[in-house]
């Protein structure tokens, strides 16, 4: 029997909003070696918040707005096939961007980049696995209203590479919601290229609840992978949100316009 068919992964209601490596895996991996960072940071350099609670989520704006980051593309796992309330696995242990695996026609939104599977870059936890299924599951009446993927396994944890194309080095924060359980606890953890650890925090669960969760990079910093793991869960996430520094090019553009509609305005006020 597959552990998501034990009645423990059964559909739960009352919830309160709150292989060797893929060649996705290398690629993002390659990036972050070929310099997006120098070396260790410090964990205190990197937060995570909970933002349902209004003092995180002013300290998560703000330090958005500082970086001058934007909100560049979400996930939502759309368009899907499942319907609600079902559970399916994933056909590959890798969610990419662009391509098709399950119930996932498109697989991830190209624009944000992002690469979901269980973990197989090693650091804590050590609960590896190169040839995990994920599972995918649909909002379900009275609990989740959203997509979401996990790990197949409560042993094992599931990865979020962030590599938006055209802007490494550029992510300066990240939103996303974790299901978990009433008694559980959840572990999300912030690693850098080599493994260090760069945040880590631990968010526990009285009811079942979908914790919305952020992760913000300091000024000049960036990261690429988030770690999840509910030691006596299974860990899902979902509808996430990607912020960063947009490219030169397309901000200089973007000032130009507000430029050129001014002016039009103060021409169009005087005639």
């Amino acid at each position: 029997m597959n552990d998501r068919e034990m009645p423990s992964r059964k559909h739960r209601t009352g919830f309160r909003s709150r292989v060797a490596l893929s060649k996705w895996s290398a690629l993002a991996v390659a990036g972050l070696m070929a310099g997006v960072w120098g070396g260790p940071r410090a964990m205190a350099d990197f937060q995570l918040f909970l933002l349902e609670d209004s003092e995180d989520t002013q300290l998560f704006q703000a330090g958005v707005a500082a970086a001058g980051a934007v909100l560049i593309g979400k996930e939502t796992f759309s368009p899907s096939a499942l319907a609600a309330g079902q559970e399916q696995a994933l056909t590959r242990p890798v969610l990419a961007p662009g391509e098709p695996n399950g119930p996932f026609p498109q697989g991830t939104n190209p624009v944000t980049g992002l690469i979901l599977q269980t973990n197989q870059l090693g650091g804590a936890p050590v609960q590896t696995s190169t040839a995990g299924v994920l599972f995918a599951s649909a909002p379900v009446p009275g609990g989740p209203d959203f997509t979401r993927v996990g790990p197949e396994n409560q042993n094992m944890s599931l990865d979020v590479l962030v590599a938006p194309p055209g802007l490494a080095g550029m992510v300066r924060g990240m939103t996303f919601r974790a299901v978990i359980e009433g008694g559980d606890t959840a572990e999300i953890r912030v690693f850098d290229n080599q493994n260090n650890l760069l945040a880590f925090r631990t968010f526990s669960a009285e009811a079942d609840e979908a914790m919305l969760i952020a992760v913000l990079a300091p000024l000049n910093e960036t990261f690429l992978r988030l770690n999840l793991w509910a030691p006596t869960g299974y860990g899902d996430l979902g509808d996430l949100s990607v912020y960063a520094i947009p490219e030169p090019a397309f901000a200089v553009l973007a000032t130009g316009l507000c430029v050129a509609i001014t002016l039009l305005a103060r021409r169009r006020k005087f005639v």
